[in-house]
């Protein structure tokens, strides 16, 4: 049934006073007071509130009514029997001792598992887990382990790559929830073998770039294409070989892998490619998504790339070749898939999958 006009005009005016004059957690006047300083009589005002309470705008207790957040239902006043989200960070000061794209990244990481939890009425909280963030360059080698004291069997943790290895196996005998962001297809075995919930999302990986990358290849008229990457291991190159293999062959297109040395210098880095691309005649080429941690500066007109049609994420679009004929930039946004591992963990009882997650593609054109 209908509410009177009037009715209506009441509850949007007390709704209005509410947003402007108290935020989440704030105590109400008592109705008595609340009544006289908007000009209207104590039942009139309980009709409302009653209504305000059906729509989890207000929360009434024996200490008195609490304004709820309308975007949760929840009341910050009152501590939440649920678990924060606890996002694990290298160190204390790992957002001031990194470059500006991993800056980005953890940011974007941290914001969408925040959107996450504030919908779903949780907590987040970040942890650090080494004073020192020395690592081998794969791994932490110095965990902080009491800080890890504070997780308990069941709680919700997610972290951002391989760096965490070391902590997983402590994860999975706690039973915490995980889910993590990876390059790597299983990177976290523990997981599986201790039936722990977990979920995953494969990015930045070598195998999710593959694919998209030569169908855009194939969409913009190349026939034959070279595939760059810097020091692949014997397993990777393995998995590597058979997507582009698989890719190409979806695609109807020829193409072949060059692998070189990360460590090789610049000069030697440029010889190579030019062999690669001289004696194979490609149209175009797609260059692996770990350009960027190469530390090759790519010269402004190598000859080889002149008439190349180019494919390569966009965390190497600070090296961007200027001669190439066209280059188009890939990408994946850490901050949706940050919130969907994160609203996954939080909503779902049952939890064992990895998911590739897409890139998106965006032509940067140069006049040749």
């Amino acid at each position: 049934m209908p509410l009177p006009s009037k009715q209506n005009e009441l509850y949007e005016r007390i709704l209005d006073d509410m947003r402007r004059n108290y935020y989440p957690g704030a105590l109400l006047p008592s109705e008595p007071g609340y009544a006289e300083s908007m000009g209207i009589g104590r039942s009139t005002l309980r009709k409302v509130l009653t209504r305000l309470e059906a729509e989890k705008k207000i929360q009434r207790t024996h200490s008195g009514t609490y304004v709820l957040d309308e975007a949760t239902g929840t009341c910050p006043k009152f501590q939440s029997t649920e678990r924060p989200v606890y996002v694990l960070l290298p160190c204390s000061n790992y957002m001031d001792a990194i470059d500006k794209y991993s800056l980005d990244i953890t940011r974007q990481f941290i914001s969408g598992a925040m959107r996450a939890a504030v919908e779903t009425g949780r907590q987040i909280v970040t942890l650090p887990v080494s004073e020192t963030n020395r690592d081998n360059s794969v791994e932490c080698i110095d965990i902080a382990w009491s800080q890890l004291s504070i997780l308990r069997k069941n709680d919700n943790v997610i972290f951002l790559g391989r760096w965490f290895k070391r902590i997983v196996p402590f994860l999975a005998q706690t039973g915490c929830r995980t889910a993590y962001i990876s390059q790597y297809p299983k990177p976290f075995p523990w997981l599986i073998k201790r039936n722990v919930p977990h979920f995953g999302y494969v990015g930045y990986s070598n195998t999710a770039f593959i694919e998209p990358a030569v169908e855009v290849m194939r969409k913009n008229g190349v026939r034959k294409i070279g595939c760059l990457w810097f020091s692949l291991e014997p397993e990777e190159r393995t998995v590597v070989e058979r997507s582009f293999a698989e890719s190409l062959r979806k695609a109807g297109l020829d193409g072949t892998i060059a692998d070189i040395d990360f460590h090789a210098s610049a000069v030697e880095k440029q010889r190579r490619l030019g062999q690669f691309c001289s004696r194979n005649k490609f149209d175009g080429l797609i260059i692996c998504p770990h350009l960027r941690d190469t530390g090759w500066n790519m010269p402004e007109n190598p000859a080889v790339l002149k008439e190349l049609f180019l494919v390569m994420d966009a965390r190497g679009a600070e090296w961007l070749p200027a001669c190439a004929r066209k280059t188009v930039l890939g990408a994946n946004s850490v901050f949706d898939v940050s919130y969907n591992i994160a609203k996954k963990l939080l909503v779902s009882e049952k939890l064992a999958a990895t998911e590739n997650y897409p890139y998106v593609f965006m032509s940067q054109s140069r006049e040749m």
